[in-house]
């Protein structure tokens, strides 16, 4: 006879003999081990690119298991089913979920999965005075962000690169000054 066990545990098996001579038992102790199924770790996530900082959700797909060890690449890491992590700094990452069960340990990395790219960059800047008579000595506060170098066009033909600027006008007019952040 065929038996199919559907839960993992250790069985034991009894054969009883009924024959015209009587009756006889053998039970085997132990006798059938059924393991649970081993796990297997899948998960998605997104968004999986963008600007810093990103928020990324991380969903869990994974079978067969009850514990979950998350590494998301940068020197963040989580236990919890489904995950949440923000990556601060520009880069390509790595993430590897573990799946953690009765059956045994799986584990799966995707490789440069997460992919985070600096801020664009905002050119800002205030100035002044922004009238009077020539000459006329203007200082630029520069109030750009994600930029590290600058070019300043100050209308007059002379120009700049330093953070913050000044230039004096020394003609009479009216000066369209650009600031180019990068």
């Amino acid at each position: 006879a065929a038996n199919t066990y559907t839960n993992p545990g250790t069985y034991s098996v009894t054969l009883t003999a009924i024959g015209p001579g009587g009756t006889n038992a053998l039970t085997r102790t132990s006798y059938i081990v059924v393991a649970y199924p081993p796990p297997v770790a899948g998960f998605t996530a997104g968004p999986t690119n963008g600007t810093a900082p990103l928020s990324v959700v991380f969903t869990s797909l994974s079978t067969g298991a009850t514990n979950y060890s998350w590494v998301f690449g940068d020197g963040n890491t989580s236990t919890l089913t489904n995950a949440v992590n923000t990556y601060t700094n520009p880069g390509t990452y790595s993430v590897t979920l573990t799946a953690i069960g009765p059956g045994g340990t799986n584990a799966l990395t995707r490789t440069s999965y997460i992919v985070v790219a600096y801020p664009p960059p905002v050119a800002g800047f205030t100035a002044g005075p922004t009238n009077g008579t020539a000459p006329l000595s203007v200082a630029f506060t520069n109030l750009s962000s994600g930029a590290t170098n600058y070019s300043w066009a100050f209308g007059d033909g002379n120009s700049s690169t330093f953070t913050n600027a000044a230039n004096t006008y020394t003609n009479p007019g009216t000066y369209s000054v650009t600031l180019t952040a990068i």
